[in-house]
């Protein structure tokens, strides 16, 4: 089977969510007799600073053909909504390569992504896909960080939290033609797919490489030292 794979990072064990599924997934495609063929979504500093690229040679050497497609350097702080979902994304940057390459797509035989601007991208090529959508943007404003709301990086956030409420009504629409069957859409957690099926979004619960963990209730340690161990280089 030939194979447009769409995603973002590097291929790397050690690098985080993405860095994983690009590492084994590709290794296992290839390894079972696939051709595929890859864009990686990157930006410069990240290439320097946070991921390496010796992982690409030994899956070249079994077939891959890859892209790098480089990311927006510029974000415009006052852009909110739609338009901040869609920077986020980095969706005008997916969606020129989707066109650029569009005859070259018609050549394949199925197309896989990681990423929202992928999938908003892909929706409209007519080719069977897996679509994953990854960290949903509504999310981290609701759980993420908070910066001081009085400085004007806080007004920002406040802002743009504002400005994305709306969110859960837009998806439908997004991501109309997506239907479960010919046209997947999928996520990691069970509890994001709840949420995009309450939202009127079919989306299917890919399990992840590892069993899932078990629920720990929170408890207060009388005695010993706390260890953490941390995966990844970021």
């Amino acid at each position: 089977m030939k194979i447009a794979y769409f995603s973002t990072g590097v291929p790397d064990p050690m690098q985080g969510g993405s860095g994983i599924l690009n590492y084994y997934f590709l290794h296992y495609l290839l390894d079972n007799g696939h051709k595929v063929k890859a864009f990686f979504r990157v930006n410069d500093a990240f290439l320097e600073k946070h991921s390496t690229l010796k992982h690409l040679p030994p899956l070249v050497s079994k077939g891959l053909v890859y892209e790098f497609v480089n990311e927006n350097k510029r974000r415009w702080p006052l852009k909110f909504g739609l338009n901040f979902l869609f920077q986020q994304q980095q969706y005008f940057v997916c969606k020129k390569i989707i066109d650029e390459h569009n005859n070259e797509l018609m050549t394949f035989d199925v197309c896989f992504s990681l990423d929202l601007g992928w999938a908003l991208a892909l929706k409209e090529i007519n080719l069977p896909k897996i679509c994953i959508l990854a960290d949903p943007l509504h999310g981290r404003f609701k759980y993420g960080a908070h910066p001081c709301y009085l400085t004007p990086r806080g007004l920002l956030h406040i802002m743009r939290k504002l400005s994305i409420r709306s969110l859960p009504k837009w998806y439908p629409d997004l991501l109309r033609g997506f239907d479960d069957k010919r046209n997947i859409l999928g996520c990691w957690a069970p509890q994001e797919v709840d949420q995009y099926k309450n939202w009127g979004v079919q989306v299917r619960h890919f399990r992840w490489f590892c069993p899932s963990a078990n629920i720990v209730h929170k408890h207060t340690p009388k005695e010993g030292k706390l260890v953490a161990l941390h995966l990844g280089s970021l």
